[in-house]
This record gives structure tokens, C-alpha cells and sequence, in this order.
């Protein structure tokens, strides 16, 4: 045998080892020109996660804006980076602000293949919340036990969410009326004086799902009631609420720390159109959950602080997950 073939034989006996060997390769990074992409080692990135953070993003079937779409991703969505990006950086317009990034190599929460536009993920962080509040600071605040610092911080972004719905809101000493969209006027009366004794404040609107949060307080019990500014319809939560960023989930956390026979635990509800149901509710024992945080659609992290009123004792850290059988475990 020619000492040319033998040579070819050899190498490619090598070759088809190694292949067996390295489960970890690239995906089908030879099949790519290296002058036209970029191959990025997948060991370095798989601790990496990416989520959207645009309202949608396109996934599509080349690295160019007019290719065949794939599919279509939402906010907070996770996608997973192959490690496959383009030399070349284009400059495309998002909301008013140019952008000039490579397209991206990804797998869709599904397992579709596809490009995205590389402006439009960024590299998930669990310290990053998807959908804030203007309350987010003030709960804060409460974690800290700082209860008269989080009384004033509330009555201060109150007054400057009130001031900002204009006429949709009026609220003085008789109680709070709300404006819904059918032109209706809802009136919640405030009873300073008699048995119930109960008083309501506005606290935010939630325009990205249509609702109003108010605060009722009877006596010592507060409560933050969802109301539907179409419908007017109203649904108690345990706590002050946090719609996920695919507008589909609410979240709130409720802590004993007034003393007050409060529930310590954490409730989900589901967004159906214009219904509210509550999908998932846990009391915790020994710990008090504070500031939910959507780290992505399906998942929350949660802050735990030991309920033995002080200082003391190790705050934790957990997530509440979505399952496949639309129900939620909590880790921690």
C-alpha cells in the first residue's frame, strides 16, 4: 500500500476517535466559514444564560433580518447560546436607539434552532429583576427591619404614582374612586369611624395588564387588592403584586413581621385574559419572604428572612419554578 493512503487512514482513524471522545464539541462548527463566523468554545459558556429583554424577539432561520422566521420570543424568555455568532455586526434600530451587534447561534425554550439579533438578549443575572416596581426600594427597606424608613418610603412613591394617573385616580378622606375603561367610575368608601374601620389607598397601576393595586387596611390588617380597570372586577392578594414579564403570572409574598396574624408565604395567580385565578399558594415556616424578583417567565427568586423579629439568623435565598404540569416548586 502507497504510504500517501496509509498516512489518510491513519488520520482519519484519529479523527473518528476524537469525535467519540469529545461530547462537548461545538455544534456542526466546521460546516461554518470562520471568516464569516465566530466559534466560541461551548465549555466557557455553558454557565451562561440569556434571556430577552425586548417585548419580542424574532428567531430566524439565517443570520439576516428578512430570512424565514422560526418562531417568535416574548420578554424573559431563556434561550441558550451555541457558541456561533457572525463576524460582521449590524446596525439595526430597536425603539429609537441604533445598535450595532452579530447575529447569534440559539435554541428556543421549544429546542428550535435559529438566529437572533444580538442587541436584543442580554446574559441573565439572578441579582436582575425582569419586571420591577417603583416599591421595590422601600421593600428593601422592610428586609431590613427599617419599618418606619419602608412607612415613609411607601407614602412617597404613593404620592408619585397618584400624581401621575391624573384624572384616572381621585382619592381624598372619603375614600378612593378609580376610572375604568367603559367609562364607569368605581368608588371604594373609606369608614374611619365605624366597626369595620377601613381606609383604602392608591398604590400603583399596572398598565402592561390593566390593573389598579390598592391597599385596604381594617383595623390592622392590610390587604392589596387587583382591580381591573375594564371591568372593575376585584381579587385580594397576599401581598403587595409583581406580574411576570410575559404579563401571564402575578406573584406576591405577605410577612408577619407587624405582628399581626399576617400569613408568611407566597402567592401565584394566573392572567387569563380578564379573569384572575390564584394557581399557587405556600406558607413558610421560620422565615418571612420578601422582594420577588421574575428572573425569567417561569421562574422567581425570593428573598427569605428569619421570622424571630430581629436581626439575627441567615437570610436565604429561594426559586419558585414553573413545571411542566403548569405547577410551581419552590427551592431553597
Amino acid at each position: 500500500m502507497p504510504i500517501r493512503p496509509i498516512i489518510l487512514y491513519f488520520l482519519l482513524i484519529f479523527l473518528l476517535g476524537s469525535c467519540k471522545n469529545n461530547q462537548k464539541q461545538a455544534v456542526t462548527p466546521r460546516s461554518l466559514d470562520p471568516n464569516i463566523y465566530v466559534i466560541e468554545d461551548p465549555e466557557q459558556l455553558s454557565e451562561t444564560q440569556y434571556y430577552v429583554w425586548l417585548p419580542f424577539l424574532y428567531v430566524r432561520s439565517e443570520p439576516k433580518a428578512k430570512s424565514a422566521l422560526v418562531t417568535k420570543l416574548k420578554k424573559g424568555d431563556l434561550v441558550k447560546y451555541l457558541g456561533i455568532k457572525t463576524q460582521v455586526k449590524e446596525r439595526i434600530n430597536i425603539h429609537g436607539k441604533e445598535f450595532e451587534e452579530p447575529w447569534m447561534k440559539v435554541v428556543t425554550p421549544d429546542n428550535q434552532e435559529g438566529w437572533v439579533y444580538g442587541a436584543g438578549i442580554n446574559i441573565k443575572d439572578v441579582g436582575t429583576d425582569l419586571s420591577p416596581t417603583p416599591y421595590d426600594d422601600c421593600f428593601q427597606l422592610l428586609i431590613d427591619r427599617e419599618v418606619e424608613d419602608f412607612t415613609k418610603c411607601t407614602s412617597q412613591v404613593s404620592k408619585q404614582q397618584y400624581k401621575m394617573q391624573g384624572n384616572k385616580v381621585l382619592q381624598n378622606s372619603k375614600g378612593l374612586t378609580l376610572s375604568l375603561k367603559n367609562g364607569k367610575r368605581l368608588y371604594l368608601e373609606s369608614n374611619l369611624t365605624g366597626a369595620s374601620n377601613t381606609k383604602y389607598d392608591f398604590c400603583y397601576y399596572f398598565s402592561t395588564i390593566g390593573y389598579y393595586v390598592v391597599r385596604e387596611q381594617t383595623g390592622n390588617h392590610y390587604e392589596y387588592v387587583l382591580i381591573n380597570s375594564s371591568t372593575g372586577h376585584r381579587l385580594s392578594t397576599w401581598g403587595f403584586p409583581k406580574p411576570s414579564p410575559g404579563k401571564n403570572y402575578i406573584v406576591s409574598t405577605s410577612s408577619d413581621i407587624f405582628g399581626t396574624k399576617e400569613v408568611n408565604g407566597i402567592q401565584i395567580l394566573n392572567v387569563e385574559g380578564n379573569e384572575l385565578k390564584v394557581s399557587w399558594e405556600r406558607e413558610v415556616e421560620n422565615y418571612e419572604p420578601y422582594m420577588p424578583k421574575w428572573l425569567d417567565n417561569n421562574t422567581i427568586g425570593v428573598t427569605l428572612v428569619p421570622d424571630n423579629g430581629g436581626k439575627k439568623g441567615v437570610k436565604k435565598f429561594a426559586l419558585i419554578r414553573k413545571q411542566s404540569n403548569n405547577e410551581w416548586k419552590m427551592e431553597y
